[in-house]
């Protein structure tokens, strides 16, 4: 009868053990996927450094937070708050860029140069940084291919 009891006990043993490491794999899973996730998420955010225009530019990562407009003046460039950006947003929406879900139409065209409209920029356009010309050209572009 003990030996009957003993197995028994040694079974259920077993099978809370089983549970356990299962439960450990499984969390770890989920664990690497976050951080993955995570981690492409921060690759996305790589942005150029406009802090002078002029000078050559190299990569930066940029800490995730909320944007805030630094700049209302020419050149449009990133952190810039102006009119002409939305130009600039519907202007790379001819293309199909993603530019987000902000903004009245939830499109992405919301007058604020970020990270998602200077990927776009460099993808589209080439450049990351634009002067008045160059919004006046894309101005006439529009008016176009509106009529």
């Amino acid at each position: 009868m003990k030996k009957k009891a003993v197995i028994q006990k040694q079974k259920s043993t077993d099978t809370t053990l089983w549970i356990a490491i299962t439960g450990i794999v499984i969390l770890g899973g989920a664990a690497y996927l976050w951080y993955r996730k995570r981690k492409e998420n921060n690759e996305d955010l790589m942005l150029l450094d406009t802090a002078d225009a002029t000078s050559e530019r190299t990569p930066k990562t940029v800490v995730r937070s909320r944007f805030r407009c630094a700049n209302t003046q020419y050149p449009l460039e990133y952190g810039t708050c102006h009119a002409d950006v939305e130009l600039l947003q519907r202007y790379l929406k001819i293309y199909n860029e993603d530019l987000g879900r902000s903004g009245k139409n939830k499109d992405g065209v919301d007058g604020k140069f970020g990270s998602k409209t200077v990927k776009a920029a460099r993808k589209r356009l080439g450049k990351d940084a634009f002067t008045k010309e160059d919004i006046e050209g894309m101005k006439l572009s529009l008016k176009m291919i509106k009529s």
